[in-house]
């Protein structure tokens, strides 16, 4: 029904529904205080191929961003530099990278020729450019691992990939 439920966890009970996606939520993630005002903020991707932004204390909805042409697999928010962001990796093959406070998206990394599964956000990863920094590295079903650094907003290492063989 395209419901956020929350549940308080001692009592196991429904104390609250958060309403606004279209379909299915797929994914959730929290971003903390991301508009400086002491608020508690949820982003929720959904089927609908919406982002939203929630205001936890209030259970409204604050913003549905849209862009993505098919559902959101993964959300992460992270901070880069001294901005907010959030990114969101989706099955249209791309990954968007969102300022939640001016509602728009920055980026968009295409490079993907499968669906996005997931993303994982790394924190003081030796670059070429620099000492360290916040990498992004991007699984998919085209069976590539992608690595971006998200201060450069570009590739440190061959843009065509290596290929990913499971473990056996």
């Amino acid at each position: 029904d395209g419901g956020i439920r929350v549940i308080n966890l001692s009592s196991r009970a429904v104390v609250g529904t958060m309403l606004g996606h279209e379909s299915w939520v797929n994914c959730l993630s929290s971003a903390g205080d991301l508009l400086h005002d002491g608020s508690e903020i949820l982003a929720s991707g959904g089927l609908d191929c919406t982002l939203r932004l929630w205001d936890l204390l209030s259970r409204s909805c604050l913003v549905c961003l849209r862009g993505h042409s098919a559902s959101i697999s993964f959300i992460r928010a992270f901070v880069c530099g001294k901005t907010q962001m959030i990114l969101t990796g989706s099955l249209d093959r791309t990954m968007r990278i969102w300022d939640p406070v001016e509602h728009a998206c920055r980026v968009v990394l295409s490079d993907h020729r499968g669906d996005v599964c997931s993303g994982a956000l790394l924190d003081n990863v030796p670059s070429p450019f620099r000492e360290g920094g916040l990498f992004l590295a991007s699984g998919s079903a085209d069976a590539t691992i992608r690595g971006y650094d998200l201060a450069a907003l570009t590739r440190p290492f061959d843009p065509d990939a290596v290929p990913f063989v499971p473990a056996v």
